[in-house]
């Protein structure tokens, strides 16, 4: 290291040491012996810390990365915390960045991977994309960007190759279906804005909603949506917030809004030692307070998600139905530390209009916790018992779609999406109608059967367990019996599970063939969560009675 850089480094320290002493002789006159307390045990602290670093770098037998040793040291402080307060670095950065804007500078394309050596591929453009208009389509393989090489680039990376400013430039090569040799595309990036509301429709004389996350433009987003809707004539209106995990506190109040009348507490904030920090209070016209509210949540619907549906909930404006939220309660406020690096701090807890918390107990599962004063029952406008500390616990609970292990390692192995791409190579003229056909189903049992996949029933796993441990002759019997027993159900798996393998063939084609917002009425199709929402709202009986108190 640079003798500049040392002497840096431990003068920065010594000042930094110095301000707090001097601080805290200035403290020492106003403040309470509790915070002198605190105050003292900083100023050691802080001398801990530089002592320590500045003996590591003078007397440790290797060179020390000031920069890795440091960022190690904070980020291991910060583990201690809460699992929300980070330090935000590069990609991480920019992400929270986009989410403020509610947009950024790209090309306009879903991605994913396909065949063997999974390559980045086009799931589906952005509707009036730069990508859209220079002609990318669903299926395009991405083999370079510029000059690099994307084998071996995962979708999630490929972000910070895909993306950069308005008006530039990025030459994508593309190894296109139908085509000998591959093509080029020279697109220009311009700002897209981010999606957050992928997919709105009628689904049995209802108004469905489906919101991805809550950023800048969500809002106004949601409402458009809304009011086409009411203009069609739907019994009601279904938002869908499962898998959301939150974004924008102002863009979950002003979702919000549009279902409440002006001036309605919608979330509070309370910091250290319980002080009100803020609460946030609907400030619009509503666009209905009447219309029949069905809100949809599961466990990976969290923070402005709980927000939304928590005031729904204790205003009796709507019913809550799915399973559990994910009880994210807590507020992050974004620091800049420098042009590259920010912390995100938890500064705050959320408050819903009753008053509970929507945080769950503990920050870690894997810790018990003692019970907080405010894990108690509140009551909402209509006096129901609601319960705090639980995340968004729904009016009705109804269990999501569960696959069997069978299709579950089918889609970990990616076999949908890669047979998609494979089928469409080879069948370049097929047209796809919205049905998977018989022989689109033999061709993919084949391909399965030609992968020789190493899929295995639990009683298998169980069964390899025993004869490790065992040499005994009868056990070994009974062990090539139950071997058969299981042979012939796996033998059966294709079969037993056709029904949600052509529905998942379904999404990938539609996907495909008429873009991604398309793929959400397939998916629809096979919805138990939906289908009860539905029913709720066309049994108005039904509807009204879950939301007034047990007696």
């Amino acid at each position: 290291m640079k003798l500049s850089r040392l002497l840096f480094l431990r003068d920065w320290g010594l000042n930094l040491t110095r301000i707090i002493t001097l601080l805290f002789v200035a403290i020492s006159l106003y403040s309470s012996q509790k915070e002198l307390d605190y105050y003292r045990e900083l100023s050691s602290n802080v001398d801990l810390f530089f002592n320590t670093y500045q003996q590591l770098n003078n007397k440790y037998v290797d060179s020390i990365d000031p920069r890795g040793f440091i960022l190690s040291g904070i980020k291991s402080m910060l583990e201690t915390l809460d699992p929300y307060t980070i330090l935000l670095e590069g990609r991480s950065k920019t992400h929270y960045d986009d989410l403020t804007k509610g947009k950024y500078g790209g090309i306009g394309v879903y991605i994913g991977t396909s065949g063997s050596d999974k390559r980045l591929t086009v799931v589906s453009p952005i509707d009036d994309s730069p990508a859209s208009k220079v002609g990318l389509k669903a299926g395009d393989r991405i083999m370079k960007i510029d000059d690099f090489d994307t084998k071996g680039l995962t979708s999630g990376n490929a972000s910070k190759y895909l993306r950069g400013e308005k008006g530039s430039t990025v030459v994508l090569e593309i190894e296109r279906i139908g085509e000998k040799r591959n093509l080029f595309f020279e697109i220009e990036r311009d700002e897209i804005k981010i999606n957050n509301v992928p997919y709105a429709g009628v689904v049995d004389g209802v108004g469905y909603i489906k919101v991805s996350q809550f950023s800048n433009g969500t809002s106004s987003d949601v409402k458009r949506e809304l009011l086409s809707l009411l203009d069609s004539g739907v019994e009601g209106i279904i938002l869908d917030l499962r898998f959301n995990p939150g974004g924008l506190l102002t863009s979950a109040v002003e979702i919000t809004n549009l279902f409440l009348d002006r001036n309605k507490k919608i979330v509070s904030t309370r910091g250290k030692n319980n002080t009100l920090i803020k609460e946030y209070k609907t400030n619009k016209e509503p666009v209905s307070v009447t219309i029949p509210l069905v809100i949809l949540i599961n466990s990976s619907s969290a923070s402005a998600s709980e927000i939304v549906s928590g005031a729904i909930q204790d205003y009796d404006r709507g019913v809550i139905v799915g399973e559990g939220s994910f009880g994210k309660g807590l507020v992050q406020q974004i620091y800049n530390v420098n042009d590259t690096t920010s912390l995100k701090i938890t500064i705050a807890k959320y408050y819903t209009p009753s008053g509970r918390l929507i945080q769950k107990l503990d920050y870690f599962s894997e810790h018990t916790k003692s019970i907080p004063s405010d894990t108690l029952s509140f009551f909402t406008e209509s006096g129901r018992v609601v319960k705090s500390g639980k995340g968004i616990i729904p009016d009705l609970s109804v269990k999501s779609k569960k696959y069997s292990d069978y299709i579950a390692f089918l889609r970990m192995k990616n076999c949908f999406n890669n047979f998609t791409y494979k089928f469409l190579k080879e069948n370049q003229d097929y047209k796809f109608r919205g049905d998977i056909e018989s022989f689109v189903v033999k061709e993919f049992k084949d391909y399965i059967k030609d992968l020789e996949i190493d899929f295995k029933l639990k009683s298998e796993i169980l069964l390899d367990s025993l004869k490790k441990i065992s040499n005994d002759t009868r056990v070994s019997e009974l062990v090539d019996d139950i071997a058969a027993i299981n042979n012939d159900i796996k033998s059966k798996l294709f079969d037993d599970n056709l029904k949600d393998i052509k529905n998942l063939l379904a999404i990938d084609f539609t996907t495909r063939f008429f873009g991604n917002r398309s793929k959400y009425k397939v998916m629809l199709n096979d919805d138990d969560q939906l289908n009860k929402a539905i029913s709720i709202i066309k049994n108005r009986d039904e509807y009204f009675k879950l939301l007034e108190p047990i007696n």
